[in-house]
């Protein structure tokens, strides 16, 4: 359930935002999730407003090529804090701000399948996403490495 609301929401959102020229083929429980799941059209929206707006604005003015290195950095560093706002919001609308008692109904029923260390490991992943928002971690390849 996370992983399509991070992988193929992601995908679709950016499908949606008009940066994919080709239609996504989805199978038909793919589509099913989509129709019937308000949070995974939740995550669809934050995906496409991140490519619609931000995204669609950094490429634009970093294209330029005229903007100078600080100008580079603060833009990449707007963006960064973008993305951050996006995963954070597939988390929240997934998982809940109060993970345990979320209202999602079915990541209570994930949450109720998965041994409990399994529920603490996933629990953890979503407050460490919080934190690195938080941080606005960079995540670009030449910080990372």
């Amino acid at each position: 359930y996370m992983n399509f609301c991070f992988s193929v929401c992601i995908l679709l959102g950016a499908e949606r935002a008009g940066l994919i020229k080709h239609t996504i083929l989805l199978d038909d429980d793919s589509k099913e999730l989509i129709e019937n799941d308000k949070a995974v059209r939740k995550c669809i929206d934050a995906w496409a407003e991140l490519f619609r707006e931000p995204y669609s604005c950094y490429k634009k003015n970093v294209s330029k090529g005229s903007i100078s290195d600080s100008q580079y950095e603060m833009a990449h560093f707007e963006l960064q804090t973008e993305v951050w706002n996006a995963y954070t919001c597939v988390i929240h609308a997934t998982v809940g701000t109060d993970v345990k008692n979320s209202q999602n109904g079915s990541m209570k029923e994930l949450l109720k399948v998965l041994p409990e260390p399994e529920q603490n490991f996933g629990l953890g992943w979503c407050r460490m996403v919080e934190l690195l928002a938080a941080l606005c971690f960079p995540t670009d390849l030449r910080t990372l490495l």
